[in-house]
C-alpha cells in the first residue's frame, strides 16, 4: 500500500496564494503533489505519460521507494534546488521518497531526498549525471523520468555491498565455513555461530533506544518509525528463531522441561502480534495526525521492546539447558538421525514435484518448485556440518564441535521445513481443485435457478456464469491449470450472480451460500498465509518489516473470519478475502527484499545469532542468539548480478551544481541541461 501523506497547514495557504497569483502551468510556488507520483503542469509528457508511471511503480514495487517526478514551465526566478525542497517539505516527503523536479522553460532541475535516504550524494549525483541530465538535454521529458527510475533502482541494488559477502558456493566447495548457508552469510556471522551454546541472548541493559531525539529531547517522528521497523523485524526474526530452538529441545528434553521457556516464547508472540497490527495501521491509507501516528509507533516500540525484556529473563536458564558445546556428541547424534530421515523423503519430495509440475501451472506452484533440490543441498550441508563437528569433537575442539552442530541443526531444519512445505502445496492444490468443481457445480446450479425463475432479467449474468462453469471444468480436464486462479474466476461471478439474487433470495438461503463462501475462502487464506510463512522462514535474514507486518495483519484477519463464520458469514467472507490479500502482499514484499539481497537467487539462512562464548554461562559471556532485539540481528549484504557498468567517480565531477541541504534535514542537488 502507498504510504499515506501529510500535509502541514501553511501548506493550504500557500496554495491559495498560489492560486490566485499564478497559472497551474507556471507553478512558482512550491507545489502541493494531488496527481500522485507524476505531475505534468507542463504538458510536456503526452501519451509517454503512461510509460512514466509505470516505472516510477516499479521502481516502488521493486525497492519501497517513491520518485516523485515535476515537470513545471519554470521556477519563476526561485532557486532550483530550494524550490525543490520546499515542495518535498510540505509534502511531508519521508525517507524512502525522491523529488526530483524539471522546469522546461528554465532549463533547470534538481532533486530532493531526506537525509537519511539510502544513497549517497555521489549515487545520486551520478544517477543524474548518468542517466537523467542526457535525456533532459535532449528535450526527452519521458526518457529523462523512466532514466531516473531506472537508474535509482540499479544505485540501490548496488550500493553499500559490504566486502566481507561471501559469494554463494555449493556444499561440494573446499573451505566454505562447514554448511552452503554458513557461505551465504557475512564473514562475522560464521563467527557468531560459536556462541551456540543457547538460543536465549541475555544481552546489557539500556542498548535499546528510540533513535536520535530533536532539541526538546522527543524523538523525532522519523526516528520513530526507523526504530519502530527495526525493533519489529529484530524481534520477530528472534520469535522465529526461537521457536525452532524450543523445537529442538523438546525433542531432546520434553515438553515439561521448556514448559517455562513456551511459555514465554507465547506470551511474546502474542504482543509482536498486537505490534504488527499497529504497524500495518500506520501503513494503511487511512491518515492519523501526528499525534496519533507518534503514539502508535511509541505503542509499537514498547511491546516489541516489552517482549524482547521478557525473552531474556529467560536467557540464562535456558543457555544452561542447551549447552551445546557440553553436549556436541548427542546433538551430532540427534541430527545425524534427521538428516537420514529426510534424505529418505527426498525422492518422493521430487517424485511429488514432478506430479505437481505436469498438473499445475507454475503460477499455482509457487516458490516451492525448486524446494526438493534446496533441500537435497541442505543434507549435503548438513553431514559436511555432522562429519566437522564429529572430527572437531574427537579432538577435543568443544567450541568448534558446537560450532559445527549448530549449523548442522540449522540446515536441517530448514530442509524439513521445505520437505513439508511440498506436502502442504500438494494438499493445498489438491483442496483447491475439489473446491473449484463444488463452487463450479454451485454455480450451474443457481444460474439455472435464477434462469427459471426470470429468464429475461437474469441472462447476462447467466451466460457469464455458464461461462465460467464451463471454463472451470475444462480446466480440471485439461491440465495444467492454476486451480486457485480459475476458483477466484467462479467466485467473481458467482457474487455478481448473488448480488443480481438477493432481492429474491430468502434470508436462510443467503445466509448458507454465504457460509459456504465464507469457508471456502477461508481455505484459500490459510492456504496464501502458510505458503508465506514458509518463503519468509526460509528466507528470513532478508525479509524486512514490510512483509511481516502484511503476514502478521494476515493472521490477524484469519482469526476474525474464523470468529466471525458462525454469526455472520458475510463479514467472515469479506475478512477472509482479506486475509488472503494481505497474505499475498506479505509473499511480493517478502520476494522484493530477498530478489536484491542475492540477485534473484532464494536465500536460505538460519536465524539470527551474536557472538560470543559456548555455553552461556555469565562468566563466559553471551550464548548463541534466537530472541531479542537489535543486538541479536544477524549482519547482511547485497549481491547484483547486474552488468550495467557503474561511472559514479567520473560522473559526479561533471556536475553543475554540488549537492546542497537543507534547513529541514533534506540532501539535494541539480544543475542546467
Amino acid at each position: 500500500m502507498r504510504r499515506q501523506r501529510r500535509f502541514w497547514f501553511s501548506a493550504c495557504i500557500l496554495l491559495v496564494v498560489w492560486l490566485a497569483s499564478a497559472s497551474i502551468a507556471l507553478g512558482a510556488p512550491p507545489l502541493k503533489l494531488d496527481a500522485g507520483l507524476l505531475t505534468d503542469d507542463a504538458r510536456v509528457l503526452g501519451d509517454s505519460a503512461d510509460s512514466v508511471e509505470a516505472a516510477l511503480e516499479q521502481l516502488e514495487d521493486d525497492h519501497g521507494i517513491q520518485l516523485f517526478v515535476v515537470f513545471v514551465e519554470t521556477f519563476d526566478g526561485d532557486d532550483a534546488q530550494e524550490w525543490t525542497h520546499a515542495t518535498a517539505e510540505i509534502n511531508g516527503l519521508g525517507m524512502n521518497d525522491i523529488l526530483l523536479a524539471v522546469a522546461v522553460a528554465d532549463r533547470e532541475y534538481a532533486w530532493s531526498v531526506d537525509a537519511d535516504f539510502p544513497l549517497s550524494d555521489a549515487e545520486l549525483a551520478a544517477v543524474a549525471a548518468d542517466d537523467i541530465e542526457p535525456a533532459l538535454s535532449d528535450d526527452d521529458w519521458a526518457g529523462a523520468a523512466i532514466a531516473a527510475a531506472e537508474g535509482y533502482a540499479f544505485a540501490l541494488d548496488t550500493a553499500g555491498e559490504p566486502d566481507d559477502v561471501a559469494v554463494p558456493v555449493t556444499a561440494d566447495d573446499e573451505g566454505g565455513g562447514g554448511s552452503l548457508w554458513c557461505c551465504l552469510l557475512p564473514g562475522g556471522l560464521v563467527a557468531a555461530l560459536a556462541a551456540a551454546g543457547a538460543f536465549l541472548f541475555k544481552r546489557k541493559k539500556g542498548g535499546k533506544g528510540t533513535g536520535g531525539a530533536g532539541a526538546s529531547g522527543e524523538p523525532s517522528m522519523k526516528d520513530l518509525e526507523t526504530t519502530a521497523g527495526k525493533l519489529l523485524v529484530d524481534v520477530d526474526e528472534a520469535l522465529r528463531t526461537s521457536e525452532q530452538e524450543l523445537g529442538f529441545a523438546e525433542a531432546e528434553f520434553g515438553s515439561a522441561a521448556i514448559e517455562e521457556y513456551r511459555t514465554a516464547l507465547e506470551e511474546s508472540k502474542r504482543e509482536v502480534a498486537e505490534a504488527f497490527r499497529i504497524q500495518q495501521q500506520v501503513f494503511d491509507a487511512e491518515p492519523e495526525d501526528d499525534a496519533t501516528r507518534r503514539g502508535m509507533l511509541q505503542r509499537i516500540i514498547e511491546l516489541a521492546g516489552t517482549a524482547d525484556a521478557r525473552l531474556d529473563e529467560k536467557a540464562d536458564g535456558f543457555a544452561q539447558l542447551r549447552d551445546l558445546a557440553g553436549r556436541a556428541d548427542e546433538v551430532i547424534a540427534s541430527v545425524g538421525e534427521r538428516l537420514a530421515k529426510i534424505e529418505g523423503e527426498l525422492p518422493r519430495v521430487t517424485a511429488i514435484l514432478t506430479m505437481l509440475k505436469g498438473r499445475y501451472l507454475a503460477s499455482a506452484l509457487g516458490d516451492v518448485a525448486d524446494d526438493d533440490t534446496e533441500a537435497e543441498a541442505l543434507v549435503a550441508s548438513g553431514r559436511k556440518s555432522v562429519a566437522d563437528a564429529a572430527s572437531a569433537s574427537a579432538a577435543g575442539d568443544r567450541n568448534a564441535a558446537a560450532l559445527a552442530a549448530r549449523s548442522a541443526e540449522n540446515a536441517t531444519a530448514t530442509a524439513e521445513r521445505l520437505v513439508t512445505a511440498v506436502d502442504a502445496a500438494a494438499e493445498s492444490l489438491k483442496a483447491a481443485e475439489a473446491a473449484l468443481a463444488d463452487e463450479a457445480t454451485r454455480l450451474e446450479s443457481a444460474a439455472a435457478g435464477a434462469e427459471a425463475q426470470d429468464a429475461a432479467r437474469y441472462a447476462a449474468v447467466v451466460a457469464s456464469a455458464r461461462a465460467a462453469v464451463v471454463e472451470a471444468r475444462s480446466a480440471l480436464e485439461s491440465p495444467p491449470l492454476d486451480p486457485n486462479a480459475r476458483l477466484a474466476a467462479v467466485r467473481d461471478v458467482a457474487a455478481q450472480l448473488d448480488a443480481a439474487l438477493a432481492e429474491a433470495r430468502d434470508q436462510a438461503q443467503k445466509a448458507e451460500a454465504a457460509r459456504a463462501s465464507a469457508q471456502s475462502a477461508l481455505t484459500t487464506a490459510r492456504d496464501r498465509i502458510q505458503s508465506a510463512e514458509s518463503y519468509i522462514a526460509t528466507r528470513a535474514a532478508a525479509v524486512g518489516t514490510q512483509a511481516r507486518s502484511s503476514l502478521a495483519e494476515a493472521r490477524g484477519r484469519l482469526q476474525t473470519a474464523e470468529r466471525l463464520l458462525a454469526t455472520d458469514p458475510a463479514a467472515a467472507l469479506t475478512e477472509a478475502s482479506a486475509a488472503q490479500q494481505y497474505a499475498e502482499s506479505a509473499l511480493r514484499y517478502a520476494q522484493g527484499d530477498v530478489a536484491p539481497a542475492v540477485g534473484g537467487a532464494p536465500l536460505i539462512v538460519p536465524g539470527p545469532m551474536s557472538s560470543g562464548s559456548i555455553g552461556g554461562s555469565s562468566s563466559g559471556g553471551s550464548s548463541w542468539s534466537g530472541f531479542g532485539g537489535s543486538s541479536r540481528r544477524s549482519g547482511g549484504g547485497s549481491f547484483s548480478s547486474s552488468s550495467r557498468s557503474s561511472s559514479s567517480s567520473s560522473s559526479s565531477s561533471r556536475r553543475s551544481s554540488s549537492s546542497t541541504r537543507s534547513s529541514g534535514g533534506r540532501r539535494g542537488g541539480g544543475g542546467r541541461f
